[in-house]
């Protein structure tokens, strides 16, 4: 079994599609990035795609005081953890994603750890500046969903239900720094390595499983 949870298998879809997709020219080279900016983001992520998010950051030595503190001032900036709403549904707010660094580089999350929304959103044609003509392939989010239904239901109500999480999905900044916090308050799991950690939650599916 994939030591990491089957991160980069559960996104073959979506990165199969998106290369696909820039192989016939349309890609984000030339765009300013307002997908991932105030300007149009508004993603939310589940918790194993915040988990996978601190595996890739530990991965490359980039889960620091630095990092931490860019995602809480992303927080504090669009005052993401300001309910806004009805009473009944929740009001989305935009925000600059703290992964993206400019426009030249891009997002700082390896595709393999990336957040599935941010995958399936793509320009549909040729020279995108600053967006406008892009779309998310719900078709292909559907398609992957179905495929990897029970492995992230597994995964998903494991750290809800391990780390006292209230919530199925936040903003990115939101997530990942609740998931940071909540593991090194785990009596267990703090003394893992988020990688690690990804390693444990396989080997219990793997495990639930058989039985």
């Amino acid at each position: 079994m994939h030591n990491f949870m089957f991160s980069k298998d559960r996104r073959d879809i979506l990165v199969s599609s998106m290369l696909a997709n820039e192989a016939k020219g349309n890609d984000c080279s030339n765009c300013s990035g307002t997908c991932c900016t105030f300007v149009s983001n508004s993603m939310q992520i589940t918790p194993i795609e915040a988990l996978e998010i601190l595996a890739d950051l530990e991965e490359k030595s980039l889960l620091n005081e630095e990092t931490l503190a860019r995602i809480e001032d992303t927080v504090r900036k669009y005052r993401l953890d300001y309910f806004v709403g009805t009473g009944k549904s929740e009001i989305r707010k935009t925000y600059t994603c703290p992964f993206f660094h400019h426009k030249s580089l891009g997002c700082g999350v390896s595709l393999s750890k990336k957040p599935y929304g941010c995958l399936a959103f793509n320009p549909l044609v040729h020279g995108q500046k600053e967006g406008g003509e892009c779309m998310s392939s719900i078709k292909n989010l559907e398609k992957r969903d179905e495929i990897w239904e029970n492995v992230e239901n597994y995964m998903n109500s494991t750290l809800i239900s391990e780390l006292n999480l209230i919530w199925s999905k936040l903003p990115i900044p939101n997530a990942t720094l609740e998931m940071y916090k909540n593991t090194l308050n785990h009596p267990k799991w703090r003394k893992l390595k988020f990688i690690n950690l990804l390693e444990h939650l396989s080997k219990g599916y793997s495990e639930e499983k058989e039985i």
